[in-house]
């Protein structure tokens, strides 16, 4: 299995996406080794840029606690799948992060 972090940043380099993704990197350690990353121009939006981590999965791994460690306000679409989107009650930890998607695959 495999846990798959998507999300997007507002930022104006893709620097500053990279050293976001250093961070959000360090919050995911526990996962064990990092199987892809990416940080790309989202085509959509000129001012975002698409940062995309996978991690092996086991089920000794909490889907919870992933979420949490990374913020608060999840709208969960299953036990195994997650979106982030800043509305009200909703943090993320990083500013920047304007959207974030969160799925364990097989």
């Amino acid at each position: 299995m495999e846990f798959c972090f998507r999300c997007f940043v507002e930022v104006d380099s893709e620097a500053s996406a990279a050293q976001i993704k250093e961070e959000l990197k360090d919050l995911l350690k526990s996962l064990g080794t990092l199987r892809s990353e990416v940080v790309k121009p989202y085509w959509k939006i000129k001012e975002y840029f698409e940062i995309f981590l996978s991690y092996p999965f086991s089920e000794t791994e909490s889907f919870k606690n992933l979420m949490t460690s990374l913020g608060s306000g999840w709208e969960e679409l299953s036990d195994k799948e997650a979106i982030w989107k800043p509305i009200e009650v909703a943090k993320f930890s990083n500013e920047k992060v304007k959207w974030a998607h969160i799925e364990v695959v097989e």
